[in-house]
């Protein structure tokens, strides 16, 4: 049964990892007429993980519709980076801004990018046609 729970949890984490890459490649196409901003490539990046780390979040541990979780919660999800700072690197927007975390069904949101709206740090989901 063990084993049956672990590869069904490999798969899960397989598919939301090919999400997010999906994501990521979508929210560069979008940007790329744009002249390069590394720091927002790396603020979407960041919004991108974040989303996908709620999703996870919220069906490995069994949440109900409309929870957000808090920075500590989706800790493990990113990768060893704390959204707390403690003793890890700090997951902040590249230009200072904070992160807003939301449910599952909504996306993360930039302070920097509510601050400042043409600024591009902002999730933007594609949609399959």
């Amino acid at each position: 049964m063990t084993k049956l729970r672990t590869g069904i949890l490999a798969a899960l984490a397989i598919l939301l990892i090919g999400m997010l890459a999906w994501m990521v490649l979508a929210q560069l196409r979008e940007h790329a007429d744009n002249r390069s901003d590394p720091e927002r490539d790396q603020c979407i990046s960041n919004l991108a993980l974040l989303k996908e780390s709620t999703q996870m979040w919220w069906e490995l541990e069994h949440k109900p519709p409309g929870a957000v979780p808090t920075p500590k919660e989706l800790d493990r999800f990113v990768r060893g980076r704390s959204l707390e700072g403690k003793g890890y690197d700090l997951l902040v927007c590249p230009r200072g801004g904070s992160y807003l975390l939301r449910s599952t069904e909504e996306v993360p949101e930039c302070s920097y990018g509510v601050e400042n709206p043409a600024s591009g740090h902002h999730l933007t989901i594609a949609t399959a046609p």
